[in-house]
């Protein structure tokens, strides 16, 4: 687990030039309450991208399994009446997402 409180107070603006090269200029002295924050957002960018991956797969997986769920009860005649009365389900939602 990443422990986000680390981040708290990061730059929220654009840390590009317009060359679109990634820079954000600390001056030396300068005292930056986001500096630390930054600095550990940063570092822990290719963690953070491996989780958002990860959690990514697990959707498409959850959403494969819903799929064969609904299809089931599409066969058995029983889909139309089950959206009846879950009218928002997770497949609908995950549907829209795609």
């Amino acid at each position: 687990m990443i422990d986000t409180d680390k981040y708290e107070g990061h730059y929220k603006g654009s840390w590009a030039n317009q060359y679109g090269d990634v820079v954000k200029l600390v001056y030396p002295g300068e005292s930056s309450p986001s500096l630390y924050a930054d600095q550990h957002l940063i570092t822990d960018a290719p963690l953070l991208l491996e989780g958002v991956k990860h959690l990514r797969m697990i959707y498409e997986e959850l959403y494969l399994d819903w799929r064969k769920v609904w299809d089931i009860l599409d066969n058995m005649g029983m889909a139309k009446e089950m959206r009846q009365h879950f009218p928002n389900t997770f497949l609908d939602t995950m549907e829209l997402v795609e």
